[in-house]
């Protein structure tokens, strides 16, 4: 690595964030170092999409996460979620596409009260309130995040303290100071307070928020009935963080995906739920009308949490009703307040390929695409990222959790692996033979993926600007 390299980081940005790194964290360069940099190129030019400047502020990141369905010969790809600026797995990615989207931080284009203290809030995934609390492996990235924004400050003029949430609350802010704040989406979310129509946090006000979960959490505790009083990052962080609003993306550009992208399915069967009885009556509903097993989504929640299977078309209203309660008491204990996870959103199963590569350690596990689209000046680019692998084998006649969850925590948590095991690079000609997909494919759903990223940026419902949040 060179000695300019991306992934350095300053002294005042490890001494501010120094007190939340107190556990191991995962080094993933033996999945970036895989990453062949003629696929990557090729890909990453192949995709750029262009977008109008006015939509490109408060643009980051943003990975989507692909199912992949059909036998190696017949491909299909079904878009499964739009994720957003949280993402875990940044240094999955060649090291071109991190200068990128660092570099995106270090040019947002933020506005700073004047005369007052302000706080700018990166937001990591959840440590649960437990007697063991979940440790976040990759917590560094946000680091790397956290200098980004510190540099881009610095070049400005605005000199910003680093800091966690304790540290914050035991200062007393200056005039016109400025703060960067490392925190748990739980945490700042219960530590944010409302005033005169913005959320402000231990006497300053938040200008900035880094995390789509967490902006959403916010907007909504706001009301959801105006724009944003502050700069979300990602600007289409509603969809970003609500599975409902990217398929209603998705809807937008079903005329002509059949016609440019003919192995992307162009729209998802889907409905919304907004309590706990709405979304039983509807699984049954769904159950006795299309005769099809579905799934349940939360709102606003990350890492599987939430995610319930009705495969069995026949199941009881109590069975049902097993399920519902078991996923609305984990999003009510992770949530800052109850019911924050819905609407939930109902949609149709697929039943997922799985590996097929009888050579593999992981041959028969199900797995999916995450391809990561990012601002590169005034253009978008995808980098095929990685295909996340549920923990275990697949059995239709037992199907279980860990064999239909392709999330990387939940996978290690499930079998105290670390993380890497249940990754490969995409990037990568020996990953895509043992998975059973062609380059051809692949470079299709990233052009998809960039289009489909400049359909949400563009979208009023995606970004929080038509009016009331969805509920």
């Amino acid at each position: 690595m060179t000695a300019d390299s991306t992934l350095n980081l300053s002294l005042h940005t490890l001494l501010g964030v120094a007190p939340l790194l107190g556990f191991p964290q995962e080094d993933r360069s033996v999945i970036r170092d895989r990453q062949q940099p003629d696929v990557v190129s090729l890909v990453t030019q192949e995709s750029a999409c262009r977008v109008a400047a006015d939509l490109l502020n408060g643009f980051c990141v943003a990975p989507l996460d692909f199912l992949v369905s059909g036998p190696p010969e017949a491909r299909r790809v079904h878009l499964l979620e739009l994720n957003g600026s949280g993402i875990g797995g940044l240094t999955n990615l060649p090291e071109i596409a991190i200068a990128a989207i660092l570099g995106n931080l270090r040019t947002l284009e933020l506005s700073l009260p004047s005369g007052e203290p302000s706080v700018i809030l990166v937001a990591a995934s959840e440590r649960e309130s437990s007697p063991n609390p979940r440790q976040n492996r990759l917590l560094y990235e946000k680091v790397l995040y956290v200098d980004a924004l510190r540099a881009g400050l610095a070049a400005s003029g605005h000199a910003a303290a680093v800091c966690g949430l304790d540290a914050l609350r035991a200062t007393t802010p200056a005039r016109a100071s400025t703060a960067l704040v490392l925190g748990y989406i739980r945490e700042l979310m219960e530590a944010i307070e409302l005033r005169d129509g913005a959320p402000w946090l231990a006497g300053r006000r938040v200008v900035a928020i880094v995390n789509d979960r967490l902006c959403l959490h916010a907007y909504k505790r706001l009301g959801g009935d105006a724009p944003p009083p502050f700069l979300a990052v990602n600007r289409c962080f509603v969809a970003g963080a609500d599975k409902s609003v990217a398929y209603d993306v998705l809807d937008t550009l079903a005329p002509t995906t059949a016609a440019r992208f003919p192995s992307v399915r162009p729209r998802w069967e889907f409905r919304r739920a907004g309590s706990r009885d709405a979304l039983v009556t509807e699984i049954q509903r769904w159950h006795a009308e299309r005769r099809e097993p579905l799934l349940i989504k939360p709102q606003g929640t990350g890492l599987g949490h939430g995610i319930e299977f009705f495969l069995d078309v026949n199941a009881s209203r109590a069975t049902i009703e097993a399920a519902v309660t078991r996923s609305t008491d984990l999003t009510n204990r992770i949530c800052a307040t109850p019911g924050a996870a819905f609407p939930y959103t109902l949609c149709e199963y697929v039943d997922a390929a799985t590996i097929p590569d009888a050579a593999s350690p992981l041959f028969g596990h199900k797995f999916e695409m995450r391809i990561v689209v990012y601002r590169d000046g005034d253009v978008l680019r995808a980098c095929p990222a990685i295909a996340k692998i549920a923990s275990a084998r697949w059995n239709p006649e037992a199907p279980t959790p860990s064999m239909l969850l392709n999330n990387i925590t939940y996978s290690t948590e499930q079998s105290g692996q670390p993380g890497h095991r249940f990754i490969l690079p995409l990037c990568n000609a020996d990953t895509l033979e043992s998975l059973g997909l062609s380059l051809d494919l692949v470079r299709e759903t990233s052009r998809f993926a960039t289009t489909y990223v400049a359909a949400a940026l563009g979208s009023l419902a995606a970004c929080g600007l038509m009016g009331a949040a969805p509920r």
